[in-house]
């Protein structure tokens, strides 16, 4: 398999096309278990759906697909989380309605501290403009303020977590 992944990427390069071939080279670099590799290969893929506006549902469902699994890859086994922020980026803007995902990019953000604070503290905000009851992004608003230096704001957020009995 090792040696059949540059033919099969030279292959694709000659015809973009080959579906079967790229379904292959998928296969083969999850077998191998190679980070980088499954990387280039989620990007082929990602180049070959084309643009986004043409996407159908499942072919919005496969970028995300691809986007997530380079996200996870980037952070989780290649330890670069500036790129795997990026890629997660990508799927807020696919799937920006899943709370989830916001609460997953408010987690990278706030791992990544510096300048992403204050994204954190905006995927917070978010959070909790659909779920006011979302007591996790209370305690990381908290949290994010105090780090930030924002304490009248922190303050703020421990009297409503008081409120709510949740301190």
């Amino acid at each position: 398999p090792q040696r059949a992944l540059p033919l099969l990427f030279a292959a694709l390069d000659d015809d973009p096309s080959l579906d079967r071939a790229m379904e292959s080279l998928e296969e083969m670099a999850v077998k191998l278990d190679e980070p980088r590799e499954l990387v280039r290969v989620y990007q082929r893929k990602i180049k070959a759906l084309g643009p986004e506006a043409a996407d159908t549902p499942k072919t919005r469902a496969e970028r995300l697909r691809l986007w997530t699994a380079i996200s996870v890859l980037c952070i989780q086994r290649l330890g670069d989380v500036e790129t795997g922020a990026t890629a997660y980026e990508v799927t807020l803007a696919l799937d920006g309605q899943n709370i989830d995902r916001r609460r997953q990019m408010a987690a990278i953000y706030t791992e990544m501290g510096g300048d992403r604070i204050d994204k954190a503290i905006a995927e917070h905000h978010y959070i909790l403009a659909r779920n006011k009851a979302e007591l996790g992004s209370y305690r990381a608003l908290k949290d994010l303020y105090i780090r930030s230096l924002q304490r009248e704001k922190a303050a703020a957020v421990a009297y409503a977590l008081h409120l709510l009995g949740k301190d």
